[in-house]
């Protein structure tokens, strides 16, 4: 019995010789699958696998053991596992001993233990997005892209409406991504709208009302500091906008800057 009993232990020269011929038949040997058909192919793969592990050997070396299959398949699978986990254990921080590279360089093997690794171990990739500055947070910057995007309202002359002509209404919708925004606003808006009504009352009313009142508006306009002006004609247009909504009469282009 101890004649015959087969040393399992294999030696650094028959483990590049079996991860030579792995890699051979990767592709056959690390099919996850199972079924009978793949299962056969797998079976019969090993036996070839085996006869050329040991026609070489016995061609190189006087010494040379006979391998089973099953014992090429068995040393196959523990080198994976060894792989596997010492890549685990490295990654994790554990220990700071370089990966042992001698199952994985030989064949350039390296998805026979990631396939293995994969199933028990898998890394997130997380990516951080640092700001070069503070002046340039996240919500500033948010701000700063919608503002781009929000259209702008100047009023601008109007020809004068004859009596037989129309009180149809043409308004650039405004657009915002932020209702919050416009809703907070709508209250200053009535008050705007309401001040206004007050200022028209003493405006003369007849069939080209609108008109007075852009003449009037224009006036005030002429009448005020340089730099108040946009931000007035941006008023005026947001309370046309809200008027027109709110059925207050209102009629005017207005067009986007």
């Amino acid at each position: 019995m101890a004649k015959n009993k087969i040393r399992v232990n294999f030696c650094p020269e028959e483990q590049k010789l079996l991860w030579k011929l792995v890699s051979k038949y990767r592709d056959i040997l690390t099919n996850k699958k199972t079924t009978s058909e793949i299962n056969k192919k797998k079976e019969m793969t090993w036996k070839l696998l085996a006869d050329e592990f040991n026609r070489i050997r016995q061609e190189t070396s006087k010494e040379a053991i006979i391998r089973t299959p099953q014992q090429l398949q068995n040393r196959l699978k523990n080198a994976s596992k060894s792989s596997a986990k010492q890549i685990n254990v490295s990654e994790m921080g554990k220990t700071d001993e370089p990966l042992n590279r001698f199952f994985l360089q030989p064949i350039e093997t390296s998805s026979l233990a990631a396939s293995h690794s994969s199933s028990i171990h898998s890394t997130p990739q997380i990516s951080f997005i640092q700001h070069e500055s503070e002046e340039a947070s996240p919500d500033q910057i948010e701000e700063d892209e919608t503002s781009e995007t929000e259209e702008k309202f100047i009023l601008q002359p109007i020809e004068t409406f004859s009596p037989a002509s129309s009180c149809s209404t043409h308004i650039t919708p405004q657009t915002s991504s932020k209702r919050s925004h416009c809703e907070d606003s709508n209250q200053v808006l009535k008050k705007v709208a309401k001040h206004m009504d007050q200022q028209m009352a003493e405006v003369p009313v007849g069939k080209e009302k609108f008109a007075t009142f852009c003449e009037y508006v224009s006036e005030k306009l002429c009448s005020m500091p340089q730099e108040m002006v946009p931000i007035c004609q941006k008023l005026i247009s947001d309370v046309l906008f809200y008027g027109e909504t709110q059925k207050l009469g209102f009629s005017a282009h207005v067009v986007m800057e």
